[in-house]
């Protein structure tokens, strides 16, 4: 490659990749720093020493002579990662060129290959780039050395020097070579055996003996992948040829971008899978008839793409829970239609350029199997364009791409329209070469766009507030004690959220170990929380100490120190504020003023204030919020008051167990009257088992008809399961089975009927989900048989605004008499974190009632604060209101301690 080709190649990497110069650790980069500060000890999926164990074997290795001399510096780690990627790109131009028999056809791929974007998450973190980089850089020399000796079979030394790079390949870099046998293959057939000529088979075989002789040693006696692809093989011999749809989607990520089959596929194509057929047979047919493609080929392209057509139909009516969506779709169509255009411009140009079909149909292979390898270990995932698992596919997109593009560029210099005869479209040999450059031109300008503005993201989103984050948490805490714990509380909006999940997301060990780089301590000499109930339970067990605690909120203001605050409001607690309040309309009295007490812990309001109907001006009919008509009439509303009452003395006395957990998503959340909590069983223990229980007790013996459940997620429904009740926990009557039942949508109420029966016990019996994964609920409520013909959800529809269409006064009068225990007050709030909200019931009208309630904590200034009576035909005389921070033992008396399972 001559002087300015190699400056144009650095060129370009550097515009693609010069912007994780300013990158900061990420995820799995401070697990990473952590072995290298820890070298010998055994740390995540590392293992012990420099050298390491598993999958990650080596990993660790070549960081260490470096770690003195960078440190916590990442600067110098991603100037490496730069480096290798530099070499890789090196690599490539010598395995393409080869591959070709072009130097141009291999600059022109390498071009392809050094504006990246395919895979390119791979940069963004050190714990990938050096490896996969170095990976690639054996892989591809490896079929550098092999397509040498195929080309020239006297020069042996060829061969063993593949041989010796592909050892090094699956041997250093594991974790990402499991699929790179299949290019080996691929080549040595591509490269030896012609159709209907068998005789160099045996020569072949012999060749390939050896690399699959590591491949076995090193994947299949592992049983890395095997199991998965034993499962793939099975469907396919079912008939279940669905398995397939996001191996067919990721490929078409790989292919297209897949942020460009959002913004313009998707918007002109809603569900129109026909339309995207008939154009891609359109441009695919002046594609192939632009390189004199016969009809032959043109027409079984089009016989092809129509079949495929309908595989992905077949797909898409399977309502598969990972292949749903249009992005899936349009992923899935592009994935099964690009392969056979591939083939067939490879067939086309075998005549006239036969190295350049070959490498095409080689680039295929490569991308379909690296991405095989990948989809036969995460079957039910359909991977972006820029994940780091295409990185090896990258390799057969830019021989593609590259070749495609050299090809065209040939082709349009021929041309009597565009080429560089007089007289053509772009006035002769002047600007043909700038016409035939165009196509690769704006392939390398997308892909340098795309990957340009993704880095801006990251270290505008990612990488300086990170750095930013650990700065200013040094300043406040300079050094720590073994015990300490850090609590974040997270300003209530998405990007805060993911800012606050990638400076701690680690991976492979705990979440900690971001923290313990900066500290030179264990990962497991501190602890990091997150969720502000789990502390306080730890408050109560003692197993934190108070004066180690350091707390913190992150929001808008960056990181902002809380500590002082939170140790002493935890220790004491804070004295009653007496707010001041503006009287207003009934239905909602705001505060005044500026609220002193901080939210960083439980807040316990107390309200006194009287509740009075509010009925002399009221005419008939009467409606609250202008309906013209009621979810019941007149007679049925006392029933329902009567279901609505048994139902709160239900949620009282029920108890509910299981035969496992899973943190924050324990058991008790399936009866606390909040479905946006959830109990989820173990992971570990379903995988086991395949086998998960639940058992309500009612708390005494009752005549039931009736199991509402909500599902929590739609991949997590339980689809095969029995209902069982029972009086003493010992004989259970089967009520009610369902095998193989309706996927349910993300918080979707399902109601269960069956006969009446009598018992204090009922049991879910659950064997199988939609996922396979462990199975998850929000909310289980029993219903006696009393109110068998109440529908519960349009009765606490109907809770909700209880006085819509009162049709007389009698009415009105009577479910004013019944009601009061069912109408709430609430009180609505918003600190700098978010907004909140409790309810408290009424209990009883005309009386000054004491209402005492505890405000979740979050934030650190209160904004303002609102109490109003809910759909009610009533007004507030509040004669006072109080708010104090409860401190730890308060909190204990309160019942707020709850309790959670370690996984």
């Amino acid at each position: 490659m001559k002087l300015w080709a190699i400056l144009v190649v650095i060129f370009i990497i550097f515009i693609a990749y010069g912007q994780t110069l300013g990158m900061y650790f990420w995820q799995d980069d401070s697990a990473l720093i952590f072995k290298l500060q820890n070298p010998q000890g055994p740390a995540g999926s590392y293992g012990e020493g420099i050298i390491g164990q598993g999958p990650y074997k080596y990993l660790v290795t070549p960081f260490v002579p470096f770690f003195p001399i960078f440190g916590l510096n990442p600067t110098g780690y991603f100037l490496v990662g730069l480096i290798a990627y530099y070499l890789s790109a090196a690599s490539f131009y010598l395995f393409a060129t080869q591959l070709f028999q072009s130097k141009k056809a291999g600059f022109v791929s390498t071009l392809v290959y050094a504006a990246g974007y395919i895979g390119s998450d791979t940069m963004l973190r050190i714990s990938n780039s050096w490896q996969t980089n170095f990976g690639l850089i054996f892989a591809l020399l490896s079929f550098w050395a092999l397509v040498k000796f195929l080309r020239s079979p006297p020069k042996f030394w060829y061969y063993f020097l593949s041989l010796l790079l592909f050892y090094g390949a699956v041997e250093f870099v594991f974790i990402r070579s499991h699929s790179l046998i299949i290019p080996i293959l691929v080549l040595d057939l591509l490269l030896t055996v012609k159709f209907w000529q068998f005789r160099q088979i045996p020569w072949l075989i012999l060749r390939q003996i050896p690399f699959w002789f590591l491949f076995y040693n090193r994947y299949l006696s592992e049983t890395v992948g095997s199991s998965g692809l034993g499962l793939v093989i099975n469907n396919l011999l079912q008939g279940k040829v669905e398995v397939l749809a996001s191996f067919f989607a990721t490929l078409g990520n790989a292919l297209i971008p897949n942020v460009w089959q959002l913004k313009y596929v998707l918007a002109h194509l809603p569900k129109e899978q026909l339309l995207l057929l008939l154009i891609f047979i359109v441009l695919s047919w002046l594609l192939l008839r632009f390189f004199s493609a016969g009809f032959k080929i043109k027409m079984a392209s089009v016989v092809f793409f129509s079949g495929l057509y309908f595989l992905n139909k077949l797909f898409i009516s399977k309502n598969l829970f990972w292949y749903r969506s249009e992005s899936d779709f349009i992923s899935g169509a592009l994935g099964l239609y690009l392969p056979i255009l591939i083939i067939a411009l490879a067939i086309t140009l075998w005549k006239t350029h036969k190295d350049l079909a070959l490498a095409l149909l080689f680039g295929l292979a490569m991308l379909a199997s690296q991405v095989f390898g990948y989809f036969i270990q995460y079957q039910e995932s359909i991977f972006s364009t820029t994940h780091r698992y295409l990185t090896y596919s990258f390799v057969g997109y830019s021989i593609i791409a590259g070749g495609i593009s050299f090809v065209l560029f040939e082709k349009i210099l021929k041309s009597p329209f565009l080429g560089r005869k007089k007289g053509s479209l772009f006035l002769g040999s002047k600007y043909a070469h700038l016409w035939a450059a165009l196509p690769l031109i704006l392939l390398l300008g997308n892909n340098l766009y795309l990957e340009v503005n993704r880095q801006r993201q990251v270290v505008a989103d990612i990488s300086q507030p990170t750095r930013k984050f650990y700065q200013d948490l040094k300043k406040f805490v300079p050094r720590i004690e073994k015990g300490a714990v850090f609590y974040f509380d997270i300003k209530d909006d998405n990007f805060y959220k993911f800012q606050f999940r990638n400076f701690f997301s680690v991976g492979s060990m705990p979440e900690s170990t971001a923290l313990a780089i900066y500290y030179g301590v264990d990962r497991y000499d501190l602890s990091l929380i997150d969720n502000f109930d789990e502390l306080l339970s730890k408050l109560a067990d003692k197993e934190i100490k108070v004066d180690s605690l350091y707390s913190f909120y992150y929001g808008e203001q960056g990181l902002i120190n809380t500590t002082e605050a939170m140790r002493n409001l935890v220790k004491d607690g804070s004295k009653a504020e007496i707010l001041s309040l503006q009287p207003g309309a009934a239905s909602g009295i705001p505060l005044v003023g500026e609220i002193k007490t901080h939210p960083l812990t439980p807040m316990l309001l107390i309200l006194q204030t009287k509740v009075i109907p509010r009925t002399d001006q009221i005419v008939f009919p009467y409606s609250q919020s202008g309906q013209k008509s009621s979810l019941y009439l007149s007679a049925q509303k006392q029933q329902v008051v009567d279901y609505l009452l048994s139902r709160q003395e239900y949620y009282k006395a029920v108890k509910a167990t299981s035969l496992s957990q899973w943190k924050y998503q324990e058991i008790y959340n399936i009866v606390d009257d909040d479905p946006v909590t959830s109990w989820r069983g173990h992971r570990i223990y379903w995988h086991e088992k395949r086998h998960e229980q639940v058992i309500i007790d009612l708390g005494a013996v009752k005549k039931i008809s009736k199991v509402v459940w909500t599902n929590w997620n739609h991949t997590l429904t339980p689809i095969s399961y029995a209902i069982d009740v029972s009086s003493d926990k010992e004989s259970w009557i089967e009520v009610k089975r369902v095998v193989n039942g309706l996927e349910r949508q993300d918080g979707e109420v399902v109601v269960e009927d069956f006969d009446e029966v009598v018992g204090r016990y009922v049991r879910m019996d659950i064997t199988a989900t939609l996922s396979n994964d462990a199975p998850s609920l929000s909310e289980v409520e029993v219903v006696a048989s009393d109110y068998d013909n109440i529908d519960p959800q349009k009765a606490l529809s109907f809770i909700k605004s209880p006085f819509d269409f009162i049709s007389t006064r009698d009415e009105l009068n009577l479910l004013l008499s019944k009601i009061a225990p069912l109408l709430e007050l609430k009180v609505s709030w918003s600190t700098n974190k978010g907004g909140g909200e409790r309810t408290v019931l009424v209990g009883s009208f005309d009386n000054v009632n004491t209402y005492q309630l505890v405000l979740n904590p979050g934030g650190i200034v209160m904004k303002d604060l609102t109490i109003s009576a809910v759909n009610a035909p009533v007004k507030l005389e509040v004669q006072s209101v109080k708010l104090e921070n409860l401190n730890l033992e308060e909190i204990k008396k309160w019942g707020l301690i709850k309790k959670f399972v370690e996984n």
